[in-house]
């Protein structure tokens, strides 16, 4: 089951929870199964699809367009880690779209340095940045690093050069994800 499906069916499971409390309630007040109002459980079942659709449409955009992805082992206690992929072009001359993301299972309090290099077939570097990615909280206080991203467009087909190097320690997990905004058959990995 992809991530798409399950967004639309959390709307779509929602929507028949809230409608069939709705129903509850008017059952517990007494109102008679004929008599019961079923407009409002209608309309949070109709919510509940829509909002779930949206979200399938939003998802399924995101994973078409997916040309490579991959979330890989970090850095240990002491090392940097070096992490390199050849990506392949499918489309030259369209825009694309690099995502470098630092995981962590704990809460962190420090920016994770990220070197970013992406080389072209004919040897142009397209980006080469060093990164210091700050600590982002949720609503729980949580903090984990905040991503790197960026546009590029390369001009000639082959393999892209994508080399990201973790320079601060510890960084449990690495996600990579490049997007082709003309491709229509991509898939995101598990759990994204």
């Amino acid at each position: 089951m992809t991530t798409s499906q399950i967004l639309f069916l959390t709307g779509l499971l929602c929507g028949a929870f809230f409608a069939g409390v709705a129903v509850y309630v008017q059952a517990r007040h007494g109102a008679p199964f004929g008599r019961r109002y079923w407009t409002v459980p209608a309309w949070l079942l109709l919510g509940g699809v829509a909002f779930g659709g949206a979200a399938f449409l939003l998802d399924s955009g995101v994973a078409e367009k997916t040309l490579f992805e991959a979330e890989v082992p970090g850095s240990t206690d002491a090392t940097p880690a070096v992490l390199e992929w050849d990506i392949p072009v499918e489309h030259p001359g369209a825009l694309h779209e690099l995502g470098v993301y630092p995981n962590s299972d704990r809460d962190v309090d420090a920016p994770a340095d990220v070197r970013v290099q992406l080389v072209d077939p004919v040897g142009r570097v397209l980006i080469d940045r060093t990164e210091a990615l700050e600590p982002r909280c949720d609503t729980n206080h949580f903090c984990d690093w905040d991503g790197y991203s960026a546009e590029f467009t390369p001009a000639a087909g082959g393999d892209l050069r994508l080399t990201v190097t973790v320079l601060t320690p510890d960084v449990p997990t690495v996600h990579v994800r490049v997007g082709d905004e003309r491709k229509t058959d991509g898939h995101r990995i598990p759990g994204y």
